[in-house]
């Protein structure tokens, strides 16, 4: 029996083998059932003018990956993705977002309200041009809090 065929035998091919194509097949999968990506993800979006929301209405913006929410204080566009392990919020539920990758409880301005996530629901910045609500996307502009606060929402003031 030569060295090099009692080295590497059929059998113990088969294994890393069925792990490569058990892997592939896996992420074929997630490919497959995984939202593709957004070409408006890293530029802006247009959100509606401030009059076409009433409070503590949301509208999700598929093309941006957030949801526009018109709070008492304001507007928030929140990052669709969740601070903890950055799975995909859903849209609301009887006025809370809730991460079902392990369940995490956000209110409709994105304050935590269960974890494991330990800080609120990140955001983008949003601006009023000409009289819409313009929200700046992509990962460059997302905003980190690390706290809720009530000055996060975006106020147009009298036009809306």
């Amino acid at each position: 029996m030569s060295t090099a065929s009692s080295r590497w035998s059929r059998r113990s091919l088969i294994v890393p083998a069925a792990l490569v194509l058990a892997g592939g097949a896996a992420a074929l999968a997630w490919r497959l059932i995984s939202p593709p990506p957004s070409r408006d993800f890293g530029g802006l979006v247009r959100a509606g003018r401030p009059h076409d929301y009433a409070v503590g209405e949301v509208k999700s913006w598929a093309s941006g990956r957030f949801y526009m929410v018109r709070g008492p204080s304001g507007f928030v566009a929140l990052y669709r993705q969740c601070p903890h392990l950055r799975c995909t919020i859903p849209p609301p539920v009887d006025g809370t977002f809730e991460c079902k990758c392990h369940l995490s409880r956000f209110g409709l301005t994105g304050e935590l309200l269960r974890g494991p996530a330990q800080r609120p629901m990140d955001r983008f910045p949003i601006r009023l041009v000409s009289g819409e609500l313009v929200v700046t996307t992509g990962e460059a502009s997302v905003i980190r809090r690390t706290e809720y606060d009530d000055a996060d929402a975006f106020n147009p003031g009298p036009v809306a």
